[in-house]
């Protein structure tokens, strides 16, 4: 958090982008110093309900986070409904992802369309290695393309999911 342009030590800005919650960026939920552990909700002000899926989220991780070690695996998934069109997943698969069929093809395509605008598509080479050579030459385009689940675990693309995190990319 800056404040007159300064870092402001101890504060950090809590915002969250639920896909498909007709909020376009990121939702601000409010303001968390860790030197006072006390978190200043604006989930209010910002016109939101407490029940809206971000700020319940996000609560239940302050709550727990003491506690998240004793946890083997953790994930948070979406609601049963497609992270672009909000549509109730009915396909396995896709309850799995949180995209839906329909969605996810458009979504490659738009992926391989911006390969394409950089030069690098090869219509030899599957989607994956395409995008495997895309991120290697063009490491900043990592949140512009759509990234498989398994490829995003791979330990070489540990730094781009790092960096993702962090909204450096």
């Amino acid at each position: 958090m800056r404040k007159a342009n300064e870092p402001v030590p101890h504060m950090y800005v809590v915002e969250c982008k639920a896909l498909g919650d007709n909020n376009y960026g990121y939702t601000l939920l409010g303001f968390l110093n860790l030197q006072t552990r006390t978190f200043s909700s604006r989930v209010e002000q910002m016109g939101l309900s407490k029940d809206y899926i971000g700020f319940k989220t996000w609560v239940w991780l302050l709550r727990n986070l003491e506690t998240l070690e004793r946890f083997e695996a953790l994930a948070i998934y979406h609601e049963g409904k497609c992270c672009k069109c909000g549509m109730p997943l009915t396909v396995p698969e896709s309850i799995t992802s949180g995209i839906g069929p329909e969605c996810l093809k458009r979504t490659i395509h738009f992926s391989v369309e911006k390969i394409k605008a950089v030069n690098l598509w090869d219509d030899a080479l599957d989607y994956e290695t395409n995008l495997r050579n895309c991120i290697q030459t063009h490491p900043a385009m990592w949140s512009e393309l759509y990234i498989p689940e398994g490829f995003k675990r791979e330990e070489a693309f540990e730094v781009h999911r790092m960096f993702e995190r962090m909204s450096i990319f």
